[in-house]
């Protein structure tokens, strides 16, 4: 395949504190200069994002983040087997595990919720990642892949779920309509998917996470129903050109962009290009592209895998 991936790099977890436009990133131990920690530095307007609540979102790889509303553990598309075998994702496509995650399976602890854009890509749910994921209390994913996994919920675009959390505030998980393949190629290729909306009823934005699509008029759906305070992008630009040439099957530099101006987020993390040989686009390459766009930069942070980032009134 005419593909090529720079990794985003392996970084353990490590401890940040400082002030992004008055909103708090930290870690939990030692501490090194930011621009260690960080590929690139947002700037954030403090007034829009969880005023009421503290967040933390870990990059661990790929689309695999990890996130801590308080007690309450959410984890997306996990993805853990070790670097170096080739995966067979259907229909011919094969590419192969190129990066370690930043934080090993062992050290997640409990999961209440796993958030699974679809189940059928190992690079959203790989050998590890099932057993994680077959242990949590519940998956939110596509009603296909609830068929296939335990614990499972399906979800159609725009169904909701509700769930009581230790400290009695609500948290409504929405699925939303993702498009995980070029609008030539039908869906039964790449198979559906879904994003997810997290939205706590004590607070006026809400969490995006646009699960493997490309750019279409769904997220501009999203966009008109929800205040988007942070947005986390799957990106990446995958392609099997072997099979489909340059087909996009989720966005681009050029799709992150049109995206940020639909949702217009006070802050957006691009992820899901990371750890697989059929990514086209990296973290390198959309700063890069980026460059001509200073307010969409503006609003993009790219952590190093590993770095615990929290969101949120400080401690």
């Amino acid at each position: 395949m005419f593909l090529f991936n720079k990794p985003a790099g392996y970084a353990s977890i490590l401890c940040l504190h400082f002030i992004l436009s008055g909103i708090t990133a930290s870690c939990q131990s030692g501490a090194l200069p930011l621009e260690q920690n960080l590929y690139h530095r947002a700037k954030v307007d403090p007034q829009t994002v969880f005023q009421h609540s503290q967040i933390s979102v870990t990059h661990i790889d790929t689309a695999t983040v990890l996130i801590r509303i308080g007690d309450f553990t959410i984890l997306t598309d996990p993805v853990f087997d070790k670097p170096g075998n080739y995966y067979h994702h259907g229909f011919g496509a094969i590419s192969k595990k190129t990066d370690r995650p930043a934080v090993e399976a062992d050290a997640i602890g409990k999961v209440d919720l796993v958030l699974l854009s679809h189940e059928q890509h190992k690079d959203n749910l790989d050998i590890t990642g099932r057993q994680i994921a077959s242990k949590a209390t519940l998956i939110l994913t596509t009603l296909d892949g609830a068929a296939e996994l335990p614990n499972a919920r399906g979800l159609k675009p725009w169904q909701s779920h509700q769930i009581q959390l230790p400290d009695n505030r609500v948290l409504t998980i929405t699925a939303t309509p993702a498009r995980h393949h070029p609008a030539w190629i039908p869906e039964f290729v790449s198979g559906p998917a879904i994003g997810f909306v997290l939205q706590l009823d004590n607070e006026e934005y809400a969490l995006y996470i646009t699960g493997d699509t490309v750019y279409f008029d769904g997220i501009d759906q999203v966009a008109a129903r929800f205040k988007i305070g942070l947005a986390l992008v799957h990106v990446g630009s995958a392609e099997v050109f072997y099979l489909t040439g340059p087909a996009q099957f989720t966005m681009d530099a050029a799709g992150y962009i049109q995206a940020i101006e639909s949702l217009n987020p006070a802050l957006a993390i691009p992820i899901h290009n990371n750890g697989w040989s059929h990514f086209d686009e990296n973290n390198q390459s959309l700063l890069e592209k980026l460059g001509l766009h200073p307010q969409i930069l503006e609003k993009t942070l790219i952590p190093r895998r590993g770095v615990v980032l929290k969101f949120g009134p400080g401690e």
